[in-house]
């Protein structure tokens, strides 16, 4: 049983507002307006990001500026009597009609109530589970300017939500990310962890950079711990090291929501704690990956591939980075549809064969992707939860 309207101390508080969530086979927070327009929730953006569309602007507005709840009123409620000042940003550089970021969401208290909900409340609530509970040390730290290209930067105060975590025994300090899926380690404490054994898939990325995924034994969050989780090794590139050096600590760590929904958390930056109460199950379905081995952005007149694995049948049957899908399965090119299709391959059976149609020389060749284990599979068993 949950009791939400139950403060710290035990004494009734005023319930908190229950927001509902947009089904996400991505697991990360998306929440959708009346205008059916979507927006991720993201602990890991400094800033509030919006499409120029939102606000009725040209598609290549980039500028700061501060929003009414007439002009906007975000989905979570979290500008209602407010105006911030929100950046206006192409939508072409955006996964979303809006990226809620940390200057709204770190004034509140965030609680999982079920997958698809979430309890937003002042900074202090915390829900009773009537189940164990850890809570984490969470700081916020940084605060200087980002650059998203030239002439498009913007300043920021400290809204980096830091904790620390342990990798493989390893104690580090990590981002609370709610923008990523996975758990993310920088590839200099990836060299650190290494071993001749461990399983890798590499990940050819737009513009030139490469990622890969992998899976480490075990990761630690204060008496919790995940084992057997898969992991997205960043390499250490500038932005990281513009991420160090605005938060003065050496961050090697990315706590996304697939680690995050093993528990039932509670974000309160401004408390200084992540709550993680512990659930009745005791495997997750953290050590496994599947999907068709290539990702998408939606560009203007273009399905972009922007991701794409190294080795799997997309690229094996002649998939190449920034080619433009036109269909996958049907004949409907809808760019939306493109999207969803490919993103829900998650949940196919493996060995499913997706038809994917892509634009090449005035036409259009067709190319099956297979859905795959990212990693060689484990059994559910090994990938626990204990305390």
């Amino acid at each position: 049983m949950v009791c939400l309207a139950c403060g710290t101390d035990g004494t009734v508080e005023e319930a908190p507002r229950i927001v509902s969530l947009e089904a996400s086979i991505d697991g990360r927070l998306w929440v959708v307006d009346e205008a059916s327009r979507s927006y991720l929730l993201d602990t890991g953006t400094p800033r509030t990001l919006l499409s120029p569309e939102v606000l009725g602007l040209s598609a290549d507005t980039f500028e700061e500026r501060a929003v009414s709840v007439a002009d906007w009123r975000d989905p979570a409620g979290l500008n209602n009597g407010t105006t911030p000042l929100v950046v206006v940003h192409p939508s072409a550089f955006l996964e979303a009609d809006g990226v809620i970021g940390m200057d709204l969401l770190a004034g509140h208290s965030l609680s999982w109530l079920a997958p698809s909900s979430l309890a937003i409340a002042p900074v202090g609530f915390l829900p009773e589970y009537g189940r164990p509970r850890a809570e984490l040390p969470l700081a916020l730290a940084g605060g200087g300017r980002t650059c998203f290209g030239p002439g498009r930067c913007i300043d920021f105060g400290p809204t980096r939500a830091v904790l620390k975590i342990q990798v493989e025994g390893v104690e580090v300090d990590a981002l609370l990310d709610t923008g990523a899926r996975h758990l993310v380690i920088t590839g200099d404490l990836y060299e650190q962890l290494s071993r001749d054994d461990r399983p890798s898939l590499q990940i050819d990325v737009a513009g030139g950079e490469r990622t890969r995924l992998s899976r480490v034994d075990e990761v630690t969050l204060g008496p919790l711990g995940l084992e057997q989780v898969v992991t997205q090794v960043l390499d250490v590139t500038p932005s990281v090291e513009r991420l160090r050096i605005e938060t003065g600590r050496r961050i090697q760590a990315f706590v996304g929501t697939r680690p995050l929904r093993q528990f039932w958390p509670t974000i309160d930056p401004n408390a200084g704690r992540l709550s993680l109460a512990v659930g009745d199950e005791t495997t997750h379905g953290v050590g496994n990956s599947t999907g068709l081995g290539f990702d998408v952005r939606l560009e203007p007149g273009c399905v972009r591939v922007v991701l794409l694995a190294r080795g799997l049948s997309p690229e094996r049957n002649g998939l190449r980075l920034n080619d433009c899908i036109t269909r996958v399965q049907t004949s409907s090119a809808d760019p939306e549809e493109i999207e969803r299709t490919i993103q829900n391959a998650v949940v196919a059976p493996i060995g499913s064969v997706f038809r994917t149609w892509v634009a090449r020389e005035g036409g259009e060749i067709q190319i099956d992707a297979e859905v795959e284990s990212f990693l060689p599979p484990i059994p559910e068993s090994e990938a626990r939860v204990h305390f």
